[in-house]
Parts: C-alpha cells; structure tokens; sequence
C-alpha cells in the first residue's frame, strides 16, 4: 500500500426538509474530516484511514 495523501469529506450538516427550512444556517454544523488515502498500484484495492494512527 502507497500513501497518495489526504481527502478531505463533507460531514455533518442537515439534509432534507431542514436544509429547506433553515437556508444556509442548516449547514452550519458542517465541516470537513480529513482521511489519508493508500492505494495498492498492483490491485487498486483504496484504503481511507484517520490521520495520526
């Protein structure tokens, strides 16, 4: 496995009726997590893990 460095994912926030109804403050519990990436070059088997462990 080859680490190929880190994504960063939405997370968090409302969806649906909420995000409807409360506008752009519905997404303010939002935030980015990030997770390093490792890839095998021989499969292409992608594996995500938190960064620091």
């Amino acid at each position: 496995m080859q680490r190929t460095g880190e994504l960063a994912f939405r997370v968090g926030g409302y969806v649906g009726g909420h995000q409807t109804l409360l506008g752009a403050t519905g997404e303010f519990p939002e935030g980015l997590q990030p997770f390093a990436v490792y890839y095998c070059p021989r499969c292409g088997k992608v594996d995500l893990y938190y960064p620091g462990t």
